[in-house]
């Protein structure tokens, strides 16, 4: 996964805020996927103290209508990092 370009990154951050306004957006990581962009979004709670390293979830973004959609756990995998705590 690599860092996504300015203008992408800060789509997929409106993208996300709208979707998580309880969360607050971190980074990013993307990747080119069969179907799409799979893109891992760093983030932290806006109530808890912060954690560190940031958690992160694993999406699909469709970047003709800015929309995330979170892929299952089987999906996921190939873009987890492994021995992240």
């Amino acid at each position: 996964m690599t860092n996504a370009p300015p203008e992408l990154g800060r789509r997929i951050e409106e993208s996300y805020s709208k979707l998580e306004p309880r969360r607050v957006f971190q980074g990013c990581k993307i990747a080119e996927a069969e179907k799409g962009i799979v893109v891992r979004i760093y983030s932290q709670s806006r109530e808890k103290p912060v954690v560190m390293p940031p958690p992160y979830r694993i999406f699909r973004f469709d970047s003709l209508t800015g929309a995330l959609t979170a892929l299952t756990a089987e999906e996921a995998t190939p873009y987890t990092i492994q021995n992240y705590k």
